[in-house]
């Protein structure tokens, strides 16, 4: 994928559909790309935030984008333009994640918090009861259509249920505590990462773990990033060292497809709406450290090529 020249390094990317991208710069900078076969990429400034843009979500319909920068701004913005929502978030506390229709984000650490963004008022969830979970800050969450809202934590995924907060349920769990967690488009099925360098499938209906399988034979291999792939039950799952992308279908227990990216950390995976193609973010080894966020390189893959 093309990167941003005079507007600083690229700190974040997210995707639109497979010829349009937003790209996040060290400068505060975001800008629409169109990517088009045989054409030069066009870039077009959508927005622009105070401080080093720090990550980008879009919404289930991709129609909403949220851009946080390093000093903690959210900024909702509809992609073909509208109101723009300004709000504070702790760093601590992100990144966010946007409903399908970006007009809730959700954000939290030892507790999650969902804000809806036209009335301003934010909602937070009850603390789970031990034994039912509430022992450990959450790395990642998703909100699913239905309105059920998944945290991963050290014991696993909690679950909320939007009408009934307050209700207690024991976390879907195989014993091993998760970095992150994806609804799949239909609802029916999650999946999540490990600490241990494992991709578990979910059944939420029944509560129960319907897959588990090694993407890393590195016990310390922290999966940090998960997202559902294509028009079945496969799952993209990434891996933190060494830098590997896993594609895997769930239901049938096979590795459809598995690369490595040579000197790189995988810092999210993603599907490309409407496509068969994945947007993955890495950090080259070299480039770490660099303050206050390692310098991306986006790559548009085609796993089933």
């Amino acid at each position: 994928m093309p990167t941003v020249s005079g507007a600083g390094r690229v700190t974040a990317v997210a995707a639109v559909n497979e010829e349009r991208f937003l790209m996040g710069t060290s400068e505060g900078k975001v800008f629409t790309v169109e990517v088009k076969p045989g054409k030069s990429p066009a870039f077009t400034m959508f927005t622009s935030v105070p401080a080093p843009v720090r990550h980008l979500a879009l919404s289930g319909d991709s129609s909403t984008a949220a851009v946080s920068d390093a000093e903690g701004l959210l900024r909702i913005q509809r992609l073909q333009g509208g109101t723009v929502h300004d709000f504070h978030v702790d760093l601590l506390e992100g990144p966010v994640t946007l409903d399908r229709s970006g007009t809730i984000f959700a954000h939290g650490s030892f507790t999650l918090t969902l804000t809806d963004i036209r009335t301003r008022k934010p909602r937070t969830l009850p603390a789970k009861p031990v034994p039912y979970g509430g022992r450990s800050a959450y790395s990642d969450w998703s909100i699913a259509d239905d309105g059920r809202v998944l945290a991963a934590g050290d014991e696993g995924i909690e679950t909320w249920y939007l009408d009934q907060p307050a209700k207690a349920s024991q976390p879907i769990s195989c014993a091993c505590p998760a970095a992150s967690v994806t609804i799949g488009r239909d609802g029916r099925y999650a999946a999540y990462g490990t600490v241990d360098g494992h991709a578990v499938a979910l059944d939420l209906g029944k509560r129960t773990v319907v897959g588990d399988k090694t993407v890393s034979p590195r016990t310390d291999d922290f999966v940090g990033t998960v997202t559902p792939f294509g028009s079945g039950n496969s799952i993209a799952a990434g891996t933190s060292t060494p830098g590997r992308v896993v594609v895997w279908d769930a239901l049938e227990h096979d590795i459809l497809w598995d690369h490595h990216f040579p000197q790189h950390k995988i810092a999210e995976v993603s599907a490309v709406p409407g496509s068969e193609a994945l947007l993955v973010q890495t950090n080259r080894f070299e480039d770490l450290g660099n303050e206050p966020f390692n310098t991306v390189r986006p790559w548009l893959v085609r796993p089933r090529e």
